[in-house]
């Protein structure tokens, strides 16, 4: 039997929290980030989700519905995944 294709979600925050949201959603050969919020609660880096858990290198894009936190993402990783690799 063929090998039936899968859609992966990780939770890198807000799995269990208020803030601090984002989502890997990756089906096939393709990785898409979902926000990357921050926690009303915390400052600084400390507030983010666990972005450091991704290779960055792998995302095709990166959808924000909230930027919060987009400042914390490198130039290089925004300019790479931009609207014109979607």
């Amino acid at each position: 039997m063929a090998d039936v294709p899968t859609l992966s979600i990780t939770l890198l925050g807000a799995g269990q929290e208020v803030g601090r949201s984002c989502c890997v959603l990756q089906y096939r050969d393709i990785t898409i980030v979902l926000d990357v919020g921050v926690h009303p609660a915390h400052t600084g880096m400390a507030s983010l989700p666990f972005i450091d858990e991704l290779d960055w290198s792998t995302v095709d894009a990166i959808l924000i519905t909230q930027c919060a936190s987009f400042r914390f993402l490198s130039r290089e990783q925004c300019l790479q995944h931009s609207l014109a690799s979607i």
